[in-house]
């Protein structure tokens, strides 16, 4: 990302414990959450939920600025390499 000084600043991560993190704690809350939701509804309402659920975490833990560039940002790493690391499909 190229950053200037009016975009924010997102710190360099450490890999292989975003990975963890994702794989041990956060995709099986979200598979489950996601199961129980599609019980209850269609799946384009079930993306949308999930989507404002997302969108409100993220600004509780970081700026409107910065939660957008993160968007952005994953939104372009999505469309040249897919969604993640294999290992967490």
């Amino acid at each position: 990302m190229n950053v200037s000084t009016d975009e924010p600043v997102i710190e360099p991560e450490d890999r292989e414990r975003v990975n963890r993190l994702a794989r041990e704690i956060i995709a099986p809350g979200l598979h489950k959450a996601v199961q129980e939701a599609q019980s209850e509804a269609p799946t384009n309402e079930v993306l949308s939920a999930m989507v404002n659920a997302y969108g409100a975490v993220l600004l509780e833990m970081i700026d409107r600025k910065a939660a957008s560039a993160l968007l952005h940002s994953y939104a372009d790493h999505i469309g040249r390499f897919g969604a993640g690391d294999a290992e967490l499909d």
